[in-house]
């Protein structure tokens, strides 16, 4: 069998340079680790952001900002991401 991978080119309109200003850039997504396991015959693609070290959007997954964040449950993820969005609308 054989697998090919492939970067996807495209436009990120979520991209932050200080965490509050979002701005429009063109980003590419690359496969940057390809895993395997035999015995449950799974492939497991780790992609990456070339804009990832530049962005600070904590809702970002590839952000550096994201990396930055304390590991947290998903319902309290969820819950903080909910109340930025809220304190966001009355702005």
């Amino acid at each position: 069998m054989d697998v090919y991978f492939q970067s996807e080119i495209g436009m990120c309109g979520d991209f932050s340079l200080d965490g509050k200003k979002k701005e429009q850039v063109s980003i590419v997504i690359s496969p940057l680790r390809v895993s395997s396991t035999e015995e449950m015959g799974t492939i497991t693609v780790v992609s990456g952001c070339n804009m990832w070290h530049s962005c600070m959007n904590v809702r970002c997954f590839f952000s550096e900002a994201a990396r930055r964040l304390p590991k947290m449950e998903p319902r309290e993820q969820v819950n903080r991401e909910i109340k930025e969005i809220i304190e966001e609308s009355g702005k």
